[in-house]
């Protein structure tokens, strides 16, 4: 890759940094792009050039429009998204990027999938890797009869962390999971949630230390790989890990990533 130009996105995010010094030692020129004029990436000694971009938030189209027309005119090989917002619309228009960069990651249709957590939680049910018992709401009739099925204390999980509605974000669904502890408080709780992001799934409650595998996978084959082990998160109950380490690898864990990677034709980075 030495010698190849790179344009990566969301400057503003903190692990923008890690991308850079990554690249950025191996002598790769790299473009940082944002919504942010003081977006911290642009201050790197890696960043050979910044770019601000309109809102994916605020209009999905104009952001399309702007950055692919940006990428014409310049001369990137790789363009590197490295958020939700971004990625989606980027990865939905890739027809008009495909003419002049590359992309690390996959087909449209896997993107699709794992920003539903629903489809991926039922692909890992397909392909025998153990999830929590999961009920799908598909209508709300259904809901008293699985408030009595399922055991307490148990999750209610928005499916998507982000929605589109008339080209822009209607909300970040910042509604974390929901632990409930009786059938009357998830009757409530599964309303409020459905009212701002529509059925969401319904999960046992599995106590235990939280465990991650990232992954960098060429075709769905894992090339690089590491092994998480969090022990703290905002919120306490599940959330964005805090404080985290490196630890030995558990290879009943890589086998269940593996086959998860190959299901998806999987290309690029991956946590799961």
């Amino acid at each position: 890759m030495n010698g190849e130009s790179v344009l990566i996105t969301d400057g503003e995010v903190h692990f923008a940094m890690a991308v850079l010094r990554s690249l950025g030692k191996q002598g790769i020129p790299i473009t940082v792009a944002s919504e942010d004029k003081e977006a911290l990436a642009a201050y790197s000694r890696y960043c050979t050039d910044f770019v601000l971009y309109p809102s994916a938030k605020k209009n999905v189209a104009f952001f399309v429009k702007s950055l692919s027309e940006y990428v014409k005119r310049s001369k990137f090989e790789i363009l590197i998204p490295l958020g939700d917002l971004t990625l989606w619309p980027i990865s939905a228009a890739r027809e008009r990027f495909k003419p002049y960069v590359k992309f690390p990651f996959p087909s449209h249709s896997s993107i699709r999938r794992v920003f539903n957590k629903a489809e991926t939680v039922k692909l890992a049910e397909e392909q025998d890797v153990p999830t929590p018992k999961t009920f799908h709401i598909r209508n709300i009739s259904q809901l008293k009869r699985v408030s009595e099925k399922i055991s307490y204390p148990a999750v209610i999980k928005p499916r998507f962390s982000w929605f589109w509605s008339r080209g822009k974000t209607t909300t970040r669904f910042n509604i974390r999971p929901e632990y409930v502890t009786s059938h009357r408080e998830l009757l409530v709780k599964y309303l409020e949630i459905h009212e701002k992001c529509p059925f969401p799934m319904i999960q046992e409650y599995i106590p235990g230390q939280n465990y991650s595998v990232a992954v960098l996978c060429n075709d769905s084959k894992i090339k690089a790989y590491c092994f998480i082990k969090v022990h703290r998160a905002i919120p306490i109950t599940g959330g964005n890990s805090t404080f985290r380490e490196s630890v030995e690898p558990n290879f009943k864990m890589m086998r269940y990533v593996s086959k998860l990677m190959k299901a998806l034709n999987w290309h690029g980075i991956a946590e799961v």
